[in-house]
């Protein structure tokens, strides 16, 4: 998120951190200052644009997944590929770096454009360049369900996930109620909200234009204030958090 705000957030490693404010001060900042709104950066403009469109994108596509399909497959596909392709498919896993040439990046709409569901499955049962292939491990069944997996990965899927799911459902149906991990929303029944679902219904009653308006105003909104905890937090809370921000090494430099 840091990415696009035009007021770059303060690390909070090191001495400048450690010298410039006193526990008092940080205290009431996270306990009880105002919204801290960062507009974005009209240089990130473009950047801003082209995610607002794969989130479009995405969420366009949600009623024609099989969503029981790419559950198995996301099992699969996190126990055995994300080690090296990501949690998204960008190639970035933790043992990619001990790969001698770079993990494919799944996630790339060139990519999933070019590349067949056959060439996908060879590539998964056979194994291609330093991927070992997975046909002893998985059936085929378990191999079908990867792919259709990896064909929801995007960077539309990845900015769904991060920011919509937790309230919108990962296939677009909103959950019963809010999850509890979402900081600083208590949860609540879904019944006491307008229920939207995005299903074949709700895109033949709104236009794009409308859709893009409503993705535009959330993402900004997500990216645009720093939230404070005084609902969440306690005093003492908030102090174990400075003392542990406070014994952290200072950061290298690059």
């Amino acid at each position: 998120m840091a990415l696009i705000l035009g007021v770059h957030p303060p690390g909070l490693r090191g001495p400048q951190f450690k010298n410039r404010y006193n526990e008092a001060e940080l205290t009431a900042w996270i306990l009880l200052g105002d919204s801290l709104l960062t507009l974005p950066d009209p240089s990130k403009a473009a950047s801003t644009e082209a995610d607002i469109s794969a989130l479009v994108g995405h969420i366009k596509r949600l009623p024609q997944i099989d969503w029981e399909e790419v559950d198995k497959g996301r099992e699969n596909y996190d126990s055995l590929c994300a080690y090296c392709h990501g949690a998204y498919g960008r190639g970035d896993g933790i043992l990619a770096s001990a790969q001698a040439s770079p993990p494919r990046d799944l996630s790339a709409p060139s990519f999933q454009l070019k590349t067949s569901d056959d060439e996908l499955l060879r590539a998964v049962s056979e194994g291609k360049g330093n991927m070992p292939g997975m046909k002893d491990v998985l059936s085929l069944e378990d191999i079908r369900w990867v792919i259709a997996y990896a064909r929801v990965l995007s960077p539309g899927y990845e900015l769904y996930e991060r920011f919509c799911a937790r309230c919108h459902g990962m296939d677009g149906y909103p959950p019963i109620d809010t999850p509890d991990e979402i900081v600083g929303v208590p949860p609540f029944p879904r019944a006491n909200l307008i229920r939207v679902v995005f299903d074949e219904e709700y895109f033949r009653t709104h236009s794009e234009i409308r859709l893009r308006l409503w993705v535009r105003h959330m993402y900004e909104a997500d990216h645009s204030t720093m939230p404070h905890f005084g609902a969440e937090l306690d005093g003492g809370e908030v102090r174990k958090i400075l003392d542990y921000l406070r014994k952290l090494p200072a950061e290298p430099k690059d």
